[in-house]
């Protein structure tokens, strides 16, 4: 019975460790992604920016499940993403560790981090 308990208890640890060393949506996010059929290459900074080719002032935030990626622009930049107005794209996101899959009107485009 006691061999049983502690069995039980070294169970519970290990799986409370393997859960605490997964990553967030937020987390895995940061980084550098390309996709090679665009030739484009996107960095996604902590403080909520995004590095894209011809774009300046791109911000970006995950809803709270990491399912749901929002691209916008500050008010300075406003017109390039969409010119003449303020507009925000959300589109469906799949991360892992090493692959980033966005989804918008149905149009996927697979991004593999950039070491």
């Amino acid at each position: 019975m006691k061999k049983r308990v502690i069995l039980f208890l070294f169970c519970l640890l290990l799986c409370s460790i393997f859960s605490a060393c997964q990553k967030s949506p937020s987390d895995l996010i940061i980084g550098s992604w390309e996709n090679e059929d665009l030739d484009t290459i996107i960095e996604f900074w902590e403080d909520g920016t995004i590095v894209m080719p011809d774009f300046s002032g791109v911000h970006y935030r995950l809803n709270e499940d990491g399912t749901k990626l929002t691209i916008y622009q500050d008010e300075l930049h406003a017109s390039y993403l969409s010119p003449g107005s303020d507009e925000m794209y959300t589109m469906d996101i799949s991360i892992t560790k090493d692959k980033m899959t966005l989804t918008l009107e149905g149009q996927t485009t697979v991004y593999n981090r950039v070491d």
